[in-house]
């Protein structure tokens, strides 16, 4: 419970630079892999670092 955010973020910011993504990401989990998404909610990944 001490790297969640950033490895939350970085997750995130990895996805969004796949060719593969379609511009929209959506999170779901419950208990811890919801917790996981509480602590990065407040910093959306950028539209378009691609």
């Amino acid at each position: 419970m001490r790297h969640e955010r950033l490895d939350g973020l970085d997750t995130v910011e990895r996805v969004c630079k796949q060719p593969w993504f379609g511009d929209s990401i959506v999170l779901y989990g419950p208990s811890y892999l919801g917790y996981t998404q509480w602590a990065m909610a407040d910093q959306p990944p950028p539209k378009s670092r691609r």
